[in-house]
């Protein structure tokens, strides 16, 4: 087991969760422009200048331009018409890794007495099946994340909720010294979102494949002056599986989508 280095100011999280970042971005547009919920895209039809997109309820959206920020499994199944072969082929130059990400919820923090997590907010056990947990923002809220990536979620991917549950309180109780009995009869609540499995992302963090070096580059240029592409995949200088580097991504994008423009 390894513990991570304490909490640095120089280390930044967002005290109600990430999705507030969304939240943010959201209100922002409230009244500049349509926010479309439950809308999804089948094809995009493009030429200079003009893009049409078809959705799968039969609707057609127009625009001068398009960002496409669909995550990298779905790319490929969105229809481009002309098609993006240089587009195709950075994705296959890049892939898409699986992670297991669940949340408990205890009566009370109870790591906070007894060892590793007292002072840090990681802690490693890699033998185990959860190998890697963190803490909620705010000391007091009595909240972890147990998550594992690679080929570990790949293997923790054929289980049930309830398995995974189980594990974890498991892993927890290894990694803390603790009977398994008593980190089970703390917990009170859980979330579990399976990301790998889900229509809309199909996994959770790309990466580089073999002989992908430019893959993200290739893959964030834009077409024609008229489609640009973001989302983690795109971002290069190590914010790839970031939300740094998604948002970075949607910024630079949007720059270069309005200078186009003028």
């Amino acid at each position: 087991m390894e513990e991570s280095q304490p909490a640095d100011a120089s280390e930044l999280r967002a005290r109600a969760g990430a999705g507030r970042a969304v939240e943010a971005l959201a209100a922002e547009l409230q009244g500049k422009c349509e926010i479309r919920l439950e809308t999804v895209a089948r094809e995009v039809h493009w030429k200079a200048g003009q893009v049409r997109v078809a959705t799968v309820g039969g609707e057609s959206l127009r625009a001068a331009s398009a960002v496409v920020t669909v995550p990298l499994p779905l790319l490929p199944a969105l229809g481009f018409v002309p098609d993006l072969p240089e587009k195709r082929e950075a994705a296959a130059l890049l892939e898409m890794g699986p992670v297991v990400k669940l949340l408990l919820r205890f009566r009370e923090p109870f790591w906070r007495e007894i060892g590793p997590l007292r002072d840090t907010l990681f802690l490693h056990a890699f033998d185990e099946p959860f190998p890697t947990w963190w803490t909620a923002i705010d000391p007091e809220v009595p909240l972890l994340t147990a998550w594992a990536g690679g080929p570990q979620a790949e293997r923790l991917g054929t289980d049930d909720e309830a398995d995974l549950i189980e594990l974890a309180i498991t892993s927890l109780g290894a990694a803390l010294g603790v009977g398994r009995r008593d980190v089970s009869r703390l917990v009170e609540g859980h979330h579990f979102h399976d990301w790998n499995r889900d229509p809309f992302s199909r996994g959770a963090y790309s990466y580089v494949g073999v002989g992908g070096r430019e893959a993200r580059r290739m893959l964030a240029r834009p077409v024609a002056d008229t489609l640009f592409f973001a989302g983690e995949a795109t971002a290069e200088g190590g914010y790839n599986a970031t939300l740094e580097g998604a948002l970075q991504s949607g910024w630079r994008a949007a720059d270069d989508l309005l200078e186009l423009s003028g």
